[in-house]
């Protein structure tokens, strides 16, 4: 079983939790997305491992028509027992984010919180990019929330740990070079003694490789920011959010 497989089924009752994604953080980011690519009211919107579902459910909370594709069917249980809970229409979809089943349909496709190079060959993560332009419609938007792999190299920190609500969160880091992968081994000690542990693995693309391939796959870049503020991008800021439109379909 492959690490994004696996961890999913560990952590997802305390995900959020681990992660510190409170709904301050989740509002930011959908505020984001809604100004960036100032989509109309009812747009056909894909949230792309969409995890346990905090932004789909806020989308549609705002009137959108939503539908959350993931690998975990743990995270998506949570996601559908949330959205139910709050009476919300969203289609939760248990698949393989290179297996996208629509064609020429969404308006927004979006990938947030780093949720992209977990692949081993680069060609499988570009096919990311491939199944998100077959599944837009001409001129439909792709929001990109990535790691900035310069900044990472800058400040690189080989362990770090925080305090969370319900335990303590820890994180052993490794990269790569040869491979470009930052690899981690995570630790989250709850209250109660119990221990969760697992992988992760991210293929750190640079900019420049993210935009080549984009380009390949029929997308023209929009804007590059370094943070939810639309700071630009650089050699401070910890994140990359890019934003491109479909152009064409797939370079061709």
């Amino acid at each position: 079983m492959k690490w994004w497989e696996e961890a999913p089924s560990i952590l997802a009752d305390d995900y959020e939790n681990i992660y510190g994604l409170t709904e301050e953080i989740t509002n930011l980011e959908v505020n984001f997305l809604i100004n960036e690519t100032s989509i109309k009211p009812q747009s056909n919107i894909l949230d792309l491992c969409c995890g346990t579902g905090r932004h789909s459910i806020r989308l549609a909370e705002l009137g959108h028509n939503l539908i959350g594709l993931d690998i975990s069917s743990d995270f998506l249980k949570i996601a559908a027992e949330k959205s139910s809970h709050l009476g919300l229409s969203i289609e939760w979809i248990n698949k393989d984010m290179r297996e996208l089943p629509f064609k020429n349909k969404l308006d927004l496709v979006f990938i947030m919180f780093g949720a992209w190079g977990f692949f081993e060959e680069d060609r499988e993560n570009y096919a990311v990019f491939e199944a998100v332009n077959q599944s837009l419609k001409m001129n439909g938007h792709f929001i990109l929330d990535f790691l900035n792999r310069d900044w990472i190299m800058r400040h690189f920190q080989p362990a770090y740990w925080v305090e969370r609500k319900t335990g303590y969160y820890l994180e052993k880091r490794h990269f790569d070079n040869f491979k470009g992968r930052l690899n981690t081994e995570n630790i989250f000690i709850k209250r109660d003694g119990q221990i969760l542990k697992w992988e992760t693995s991210i293929r750190a693309f640079t900019l420049q490789e993210i935009i080549k391939s984009l380009d390949q796959e029929g997308f023209s870049i929009v804007n590059i920011y370094g943070n939810l503020e639309r700071q630009s991008y650089d050699l401070n800021t910890p994140r990359m959010l890019l934003h491109a439109i479909k152009k064409n379909s797939n370079g061709k």
